[in-house]
């Protein structure tokens, strides 16, 4: 699910939530201990972008999108955060 909002002229801000499937993978490697460990789970994410129009068909954009992952009992972060170019035709 996305929602969008013109907030200037050329600049839109776009907000997002929804489900994605998350994979862990860890890996233990010392003298008396190898193990490894893998994970892949459905999350729920959120995300929010800001899109400049800098032309007609062409955008420029940030994004960041935010989740969590639990492998073998522990819990952490996802971020993703995206630079880039958009070309609509």
């Amino acid at each position: 699910m996305a929602g969008r909002a013109e907030v200037y002229d050329r600049v839109t801000l776009v907000g997002r939530l929804g489900m994605a499937t998350v994979e862990a993978k860890g890996a233990v490697n010392a003298t008396t201990l190898t193990g490894k460990s893998t994970s892949s789970t459905p999350q729920l994410y959120f995300g929010a972008a800001a899109e400049v129009a800098l032309v007609k068909n062409v955008k420029a954009f940030a994004a960041a999108d935010f989740s969590k992952t639990e492998l073998d009992g522990e819990s952490g972060s996802v971020r993703l955060l995206t630079l880039g170019m958009q070309y609509g035709f």
